[in-house]
């Protein structure tokens, strides 16, 4: 690895675990600000229908620090993997990028529920963002990602398209996530453009159709595929 790259991803760790950090101290000096209970559930509507302590704010910033770690540990798992010893340099360069931008998103949604707690938000349709939108093209963004991020992997048990099919061999692991990768970036492209439209079911739909039929069509993809080769 030349030295620019290496500098390049110590700053990308660096960067992260900062990300991994901030929502924490933010909630922390926020919560001064907020009063004692605050809205923590908003039904279909966008209408508040649980408030609770607010030290409930926390609970999002500690999560995204557990994740952060998990996948940190991910990476070095993938990186020693004695079955994949030639492929976890690889594969660890891109579960690197995917928690920097999962942490990223998260952060997005963390400073929402912070503001909408200080400000005293009990009907988020008078929010020029609605939480179901912001969390809808947050997942849009996850899936273009993941969809760049498959043509780069090469076989490992943690990440891509893993069926006993796209695993067969090399030949199977590379044509599924290559296609995979097309599927989750228009899928991604589609739903970032097309949640604004949607509120309410309609959204909630619209979202578990994008998550559930592309994984689907993977998976179908490297059956026949698997056939083949």
């Amino acid at each position: 690895m030349s030295i620019n790259k290496k500098e390049d991803r110590n700053i990308l760790r660096k960067l992260t675990d900062f990300l991994t950090i901030l929502p924490i101290v933010v909630s922390i000096v926020a919560l001064s600000f907020m009063p004692d209970m605050i809205a923590m559930h908003y039904n279909i509507d966008g209408i508040a229908d649980r408030f609770a302590s607010k030290y409930e704010i926390l609970i999002l910033p500690i999560s995204i620090i557990i994740l952060s770690i998990i996948m940190k540990l991910i990476e070095r798992s993938i990186s020693n993997d004695p079955v994949f010893k030639n492929r976890g340099k690889s594969n660890q360069k891109v579960i690197e990028r995917f928690r920097l931008v999962l942490v990223l998103m998260l952060n997005v949604l963390t400073f929402y529920i912070i503001y909408t707690s200080v400000m005293g938000v009990e009907d988020l349709s008078k929010m020029k963002i609605n939480i179901t939108t912001l969390v809808g093209m947050m997942i849009a963004l996850i899936f273009i990602v993941i969809g760049r991020s498959l043509p780069k992997t090469e076989i490992n048990n943690v990440f891509g398209i893993r069926t006993d099919s796209s695993m067969k061999n090399e030949k199977t692991w590379d044509l599924t996530q290559k296609f995979s990768a097309r599927v989750f970036i228009i899928t991604g492209v589609i739903l970032f453009i097309g949640i604004p439209f949607l509120r309410g079911v309609k959204a909630i739909v619209a979202i578990l159709l994008c998550a559930i039929v592309p994984s689907i069509i993977c998976i179908v993809y490297a059956h026949i595929i698997a056939k083949k080769y």
